[in-house]
């Protein structure tokens, strides 16, 4: 869908300083500046841009369009429609922040049902409201697909693979690491007794909170930020998991010699610092071992 020409000339000649960057006649925005946003958008958004109006995702697609250095087509732009009232939209804009991230070259917005405008630009654009969250995906000014109703796990998961292809087939490279790391931690001294691992746990996102300085998780290189993956190999995707894992593991290892246990760690690593980073949730409900 290539926008019609009229509108997006009149949009470009309209400008000066407005939707947060500035244009000037004598050349084109290089990037787009990330302080457009509604005032009451949380920290975690700041990169993700608010477009209230139909001309705000004309200008930004327009900007994405400009030439860079090595990208003759501009940028990729990435919409999330999405309601701000239903939770189960979350999951998408979790993906999108994580994307974000991953790839900081890319222009990422979204347009939500609440903005004041939100009915209309998604009446523009052709998503219903029933048809949220949607994801939108525009290259050198054209929409090039659009996904529909994106709202369980496994549709997230599918338009993830299909942004991060497109991203990937441009050229751009994420500048995000992730790796597992597997941990052999002891269950049992031996005489029997349980061996604290050392560490506390956020049990909303399984992450590593802190650890005991000397513990067997410290010296075993557990750090705080680290999200635990599995428990010798079996997935753990929330606390319940978690437990049910640790309870098979110290079941199979009470009265054995061998009473190790295996636990694997997701660990991001930003390849601009080259240094790990972390994001951790402030979440209330902890688990200490």
């Amino acid at each position: 869908w290539v926008f019609a020409a009229a509108a997006v000339v009149a949009a470009v000649a309209s400008m000066g300083a407005v939707d947060g960057f500035q244009r000037t006649a004598s050349q084109p925005p290089q990037a787009i500046s990330r302080g457009h946003r509604l005032a009451a958008a949380a920290p975690d958004t700041e990169i993700i841009q608010n477009l209230e109006t139909t001309k705000d995702l004309f200008d930004l697609a327009q900007t994405s369009s400009y030439p860079r250095e090595g990208k003759p087509q501009g940028v990729p732009l990435v919409i999330l429609h999405m309601s701000l009232m239903n939770p189960a939209h979350i999951k998408a804009l979790d993906m999108m922040k994580r994307l974000s991230d991953e790839f900081p070259d890319a222009n990422w917005a979204r347009v939500c049902k609440e903005f004041k405008n939100g009915p209309e630009v998604l009446k523009d654009r052709m998503v219903g409201e029933s048809e949220l969250p949607a994801f939108e995906y525009i290259m050198d000014n054209k929409r090039v697909w659009v996904e529909l109703g994106t709202e369980d796990r496994d549709a997230v998961g599918t338009v993830e693979g299909r942004v991060v292809a497109d991203l990937e087939g441009y050229g751009l490279r994420s500048v995000i690491q992730r790796t597992v790391r597997d941990v052999v931690l002891e269950l049992f001294d031996k005489d029997g007794a349980s061996v604290p691992f050392g560490w506390r746990r956020d049990i909303e996102t399984n992450t590593v909170l802190s650890t005991k300085p000397g513990g067997q998780a410290d010296l075993a290189g557990v750090r705080k930020g680290m999200i635990f993956d599995a428990v010798n190999g079996a997935k753990v995707e929330d606390d319940d998991g978690f437990e049910a894992a640790m309870a098979s593991a110290k079941a199979a290892a009470a009265g054995q010699t061998n009473s190790l246990v295996t636990v694997s760690f997701r660990v991001t690593t930003d390849l601009r610092f080259e240094k790990e980073t972390f994001s951790i949730s402030s979440a209330a409900a902890l688990a200490e071992r």
